[in-house]
């Protein structure tokens, strides 16, 4: 009879293990599909081959270009009607990522909703809530899961391959102001909880420390000298190197392509 009762338990801890594991799956797929539609939404009007070199915007003429950001930015509004918290698209050359950012009241909600607001494991990509997503901070921090099958921002690891640290690194983000261009120059894992994440610094000397922190940390290094001005854009996901682990990945504000006159016409409601 004890046996019996061991055999009957055992199939029930194994059944709902399945379980778990087949409604885990089953959320990455809706997931994904969730992404490659909004994906096609985004690019239906325009070629993505233009951002495969940095310099593509810099061959274009002044009217080409402005009529592209003026595109962009409809693609955005466009995508603010599926949920008033995409503040931009994220692309990172050499990736998989190429996915709508967006920015909740905290650093919790898009743990665990995509980018329509729905529940899923998956997560979204998100701006810290502390960021301002017009004007970037000294210091724009993007977040973004480390997935199984690859998505979301488990690319991001190629950046600690050293041939690939020097030889890939353009990241393209585009806002509802145009877009900008930024070049990786670190890569390194450290605490959740260390400073890599904070937005801004009160004085010139406390900027002038935190990027040193970003260049010394880095696994390799690129021979740039950075100024308390620059700005920078951190990429954060998990790592599993020790417990509360991150990979984090920053790099240089290089070339922005912006119109002034362009204002949000969709606000960003339901905080």
């Amino acid at each position: 009879m004890k046996r019996k009762i061991i055999l009957v338990l055992a199939s029930m801890v194994l059944a709902f293990s399945l379980y778990q594991i087949i409604t885990k799956q089953l959320e990455y797929r809706r997931n994904a599909r969730d992404y490659e539609l909004v994906h096609e939404q985004f690019y239906h009007d325009f070629n993505d081959e233009i951002f495969r070199e940095r310099e593509s915007l810099d061959r274009m003429s002044v009217e080409e270009r402005e009529n592209f950001i003026e595109k962009i930015h409809r693609q955005l509004r466009d995508l603010q009607e599926v949920n008033t918290h995409v503040v931009g698209w994220i692309r990172v050359n050499g990736t998989e990522v190429d996915y709508p950012v967006v920015q909740g009241r905290d650093n919790e909600f898009y743990l665990h909703h995509n980018v329509r607001g729905n529940y899923n494991a998956g997560g979204a990509i998100y701006m810290d809530f502390r960021n301002d997503p017009r004007n970037f901070d000294l210091n724009t921090v993007i977040y973004g899961h480390q997935m199984r099958d690859g998505s979301m921002f488990t690319s991001i690891n190629q950046f600690q391959n050293e041939s690939f640290f020097h030889d890939e690194g353009i990241i393209f983000y585009f806002s509802e102001k145009g877009i900008t261009v930024w070049e990786v120059y670190s890569v390194y894992v450290t605490d959740a909880n260390s400073y890599y994440i904070m937005p801004d610094f009160p004085t010139a000397e406390e900027q002038t420390a935190f990027i040193e922190y970003t260049m010394e940390s880095s696994e390799f290094s690129k021979d740039w000298v950075l100024q308390p001005e620059d700005r920078i854009i951190t990429l954060s996901t998990c790592n599993y190197t020790f417990d509360d682990a991150r990979l984090a990945v920053h790099g240089k504000l290089i070339s922005s392509f912006e119109l002034e006159d362009l204002q949000p016409e969709n606000p960003r409601e339901g905080y």
